[in-house]
């Protein structure tokens, strides 16, 4: 009950972490943004088999208990009426399901922050929030081939691992920032850039399957490179140049009721 209460007032419980952590309000925010909350919902469906497949499986795990218990011999018998789904269809755990006394959670269910739903950003909207980065989706930049905006198998792969973290950070965006190593033509540079973007936009939309309203990709051109280090041969320093980095960035609208 308290958790529902406080997953639907967000401010409160905000203020109730503050106080308990002695952090400020936005840094309890983060702390709090950084965690998968678990709705009654979805403990009953997950740990209990209710109203979802995973019935059969929660049988099969009581099964296999069962067994280690009768091999070092703390049981002797089997469950009573001799079916293990007399224990999931028992009735406190059937009661669990409805739980009508309990408050449902509107503000997650809606806004998506259990969902994974996100309303589409505008321009001016991305522009508002790219710039508050909690943390970095992958550790490293993305680095690409001279002329490609082709993503290599190995960043492929770190790409699919980072993408599981998201359930840690429900109410976060993704931004991608490209870069090109310094050409000729800025106009070039740009349209390059903006390619890479979008091409780790649409492989984390594609194969990872994250909503592509959550994702803004945009290409810098050859601006804000890094800076080139003392005695770095240009060849070395271009490579470094031809980036992109993926940021974890806050929504703040989701922290409002």
């Amino acid at each position: 009950r308290a958790l529902h209460y406080y997953l639907n007032r967000p401010a409160e419980f905000e203020a109730l972490a503050a106080a308990y952590s002695g952090e400020s309000s936005d840094v309890a925010a983060g702390m709090l943004a950084g965690i998968r909350f678990i709705t009654l919902k979805e403990n009953a469906e997950e740990w209990f088999g209710l109203q979802s497949g995973a019935l059969s499986k929660l049988v099969e795990g009581i099964e296999r208990i069962h067994k280690i218990c009768r091999d070092v011999g703390d049981l002797s018998s089997p469950p009573a009426g001799g079916s293990f789904y007399g224990l999931v269809n028992s009735d406190p755990i059937k009661a669990s399901a409805p739980a009508k006394e309990v408050e449902a959670v509107h503000r997650y269910a809606t806004k998506g922050y259990v969902s994974g739903y996100f309303p589409p950003f505008s321009l001016e909207q991305w522009n508002g929030v790219k710039g508050r980065i909690t943390g970095t989706f992958i550790d490293e930049p993305v680095i690409f081939g001279s002329g490609q905006a082709v993503l290599s198998e190995e960043f492929r792969d770190k790409l699919r691992a980072a993408s599981g973290k998201l359930a840690h950070y429900p109410n976060h965006r993704i931004v991608i920032q490209a870069n090109v190593s310094p050409g000729t033509d800025s106009a070039v540079d740009l349209a390059l850039s903006s390619e890479r973007a979008l091409s780790i936009k649409g492989y984390l939309v594609s194969v990872c399957s994250i909503n592509e309203n959550r994702i803004f990709a945009e290409g810098l051109g050859s601006t804000n490179l890094p800076q080139q280090y003392p005695g770095e041969g240009s060849r070395a320093w271009k490579r470094r140049c031809r980036l992109a980095k993926v940021f974890l960035v806050h929504d703040a609208k989701a922290n409002s009721a």
